[in-house]
C-alpha cells in the first residue's frame, strides 16, 4: 500500500473513531454521571399481572427541576413557603437520625411504611391488591430541597 493510501486509510480510521467512538463515550459518561448519584427506584405490583421495577438515575432529578414552569414555583410559594423552614429542618434532621420507621399506618389489609434505611427514604404501600415501593436517596431529597429553594424562594 502506498504512502498516500495509508494516509487516506488513517484519516478515515480517525474519522470513524470520532464519529462512532466519541458519541458512545460521551453517552456512557452522561449515563455514568446520572447514575453516580444513585437511583430512585419505583417497584409496582398491582396484583393483576402488572409488575415492574423502574430504576431512575437520581442525578436527573435536579436537572429536571431546572425546567419547572413558573406557575409551579408560584404555587409552591403560595402553598409551601409558610412552612418551608420546617421542611428544611426536617430534611436536615433526616440526615442525622439513625435508620428507623418514620411513619407506620395499618388499616385493615392496607399498610404504609415510610422508613429511613441505608441512606434512603423508602415508602412502602401494600395490601392484598399489590404493592408500591419507592426508594429515594436521602442526599437527593436534600438536593431537591436546595434546588427548589434556589428556583422558587
Amino acid at each position: 500500500m502506498g504512502k498516500f493510501l495509508k494516509k487516506i486509510f488513517l484519516a478515515f480510521l480517525i474519522l470513524g473513531l470520532v464519529v462512532v467512538v466519541l458519541p458512545i463515550a460521551v453517552g456512557a459518561g452522561v449515563v455514568a454521571l446520572a447514575y453516580s448519584t444513585g437511583t430512585v427506584t419505583v417497584d409496582v405490583d398491582d396484583g393483576q399481572g402488572t409488575d415492574f421495577t423502574l430504576p431512575l438515575p437520581a442525578g436527573l432529578i435536579p436537572m429536571a427541576l431546572r425546567f419547572l414552569p413558573d406557575e409551579v414555583c408560584r404555587e409552591l410559594e403560595r402553598e409551601v413557603e409558610p412552612s418551608w423552614e420546617a421542611v428544611r429542618k426536617a430534611v436536615d434532621e433526616m440526615n442525622r437520625i439513625p435508620d428507623s420507621v418514620l411513619v407506620r399506618v395499618d388499616s385493615g389489609d392496607d399498610h404504609v411504611r415510610v422508613v429511613k434505611e441505608d441512606g434512603r427514604i423508602v415508602i412502602r404501600v401494600w395490601s392484598d391488591d399489590g404493592h408500591v415501593n419507592v426508594a429515594i436517596p436521602l442526599h437527593m431529597v436534600s438536593a431537591v430541597v436546595d434546588q427548589l429553594e434556589r428556583a422558587c424562594f
